[in-house]
């Protein structure tokens, strides 16, 4: 299985935006297979240890939305009726 699309907005983020220090981009990195889009964004909660998930989700949505591809994921979304 591939992952999701989030994972590639994440982890390709340059050093001077989330360096492997930021715990979002680490964890990311250590996710190596998920079954589908959401179980991978909960686990990014749960590894870094975000006991509400609803901060955790914006954690993750704000760190994404700093990639060069966030326009066109939001858009892709969008136009799928997300």
């Amino acid at each position: 299985m591939t992952l999701p699309i989030s994972y590639h907005l994440i982890i390709t983020l340059p050093e001077d935006i989330a360096s492997l220090d930021n715990e979002i981009k680490r964890a990311a990195y250590e996710i190596q297979n998920v079954d589908n889009a959401h179980k991978y964004v909960d686990d990014i909660i749960a590894r870094i240890g975000d006991e509400d998930t609803t901060i955790g989700l914006h954690m993750i949505v704000d760190l994404a939305s700093k990639a060069e591809a966030w326009i066109e994921y939001i858009q892709v979304l969008s136009e799928s009726g997300y």
